[in-house]
């Protein structure tokens, strides 16, 4: 009786050990990058202001970047509420909803090669000018994988001097 007890506990400890590297893999293979935004401001006057992306790959196997953006985006409830009142917009539009005009490339036209576990870092600078002016609330930083995934980072404030670049208030 108390092996057949002992052996139900040591089967329940498989299961769930098991269970636990199952589940962690699949979120290595749901997420296999870890993107972290930020934002460098610069003081000086000859220097300029930074957005960058530490990327951080998760998975066991290399992974290509082909491109990597910044956006500027709204809160979800401004997203939702613009939805609301123009209901009838067509989904070809609904980027234009939920991101701001402009798009920071931070990467090029070469792609990079990330090695497990390795963190790179990925950075646009931002010129004083109109056009730079990023007028949104937040940005995101979008990366696409070679394998055709688009993952997106969480939301980060955006500095409110960002939004007059170039007007005579910043220069």
């Amino acid at each position: 009786m108390q092996l057949d007890e002992f052996l139900k506990i040591l089967g329940t400890l498989t299961a769930l050990v098991t269970a636990i590297f199952a589940l962690k893999n699949l979120y290595k293979w749901l997420f296999p990058i870890h993107i972290q935004p930020g934002v460098h401001l610069s003081f000086v006057s000859n220097d300029e202001d930074e957005i960058y992306a530490t990327i951080t790959n998760r998975s066991n196997e290399p992974l290509y970047i082909t491109s990597c953006s910044a956006r500027g985006t709204y809160s979800l409830l401004r997203i939702l509420k613009t939805h609301i009142l123009n209901p009838l917009t067509k989904p070809r539009l609904y980027r234009n909803i939920r991101f701001a005009g402009a798009s920071y490339d931070m990467l090029g036209n070469e792609s990079q090669k990330i090695e497990p576990s390795q963190p790179i870092q990925l950075k646009h600078e931002l010129v004083n000018h109109p056009l730079s002016a990023m007028h949104a609330p937040f940005f995101i930083v979008e990366v696409k994988l070679s394998s055709g995934r688009v993952l997106i980072s969480k939301k980060s404030p955006t500095p409110g001097r960002w939004k007059t670049l170039g007007s005579a208030r910043n220069a």
